[in-house]
């Protein structure tokens, strides 16, 4: 799984951070520099130092849902080699014995259920 890059701020030469470069139809070009006027709030800044610890969790996350796969995958494993170890998910009688009578059989724990000619448990 791959991982998310880092962001990065964009940096400016000292100076020249308000500064702009106005291009005119003729082709002629003039910087001026500009300042934000009538901000009621600054709001939140968003920049590298605030993206990259998401960037870190996701990462982490990818991880860790890698492990987890991983591990439901061991447990699908070993459910399945202790179904195969079952016979027929025990829904058939594979006792040699039809239970027409009970001579001869001593019932340590349960019942016999004559109407229906079985051991109960």
């Amino acid at each position: 799984m791959s991982t998310l890059p880092y962001f990065t701020d964009r940096r400016y030469d000292y100076g020249q951070e308000k500064q702009y470069q106005l291009k005119r139809q003729d082709g002629s070009v003039e910087t001026v520099e500009l300042e934000k006027v009538g901000i009621a709030e600054e709001g939140s800044r968003i920049n590298a130092a605030a993206l990259n610890p998401l960037v870190d969790h996701a990462n982490s996350a990818s991880a860790q849902i890698a492990q987890l796969s991983a591990d439901v995958s061991n447990l699908k494993t070993r459910v399945n080699v202790m179904e195969s170890t079952l016979p027929d998910n025990f829904l058939y009688n594979h006792f040699k014995d039809d239970l027409s009578t009970i001579d001869g059989i001593k019932v340590i724990r349960g019942y016999y259920n004559e109407a229906q000619t079985r051991l109960e448990v």
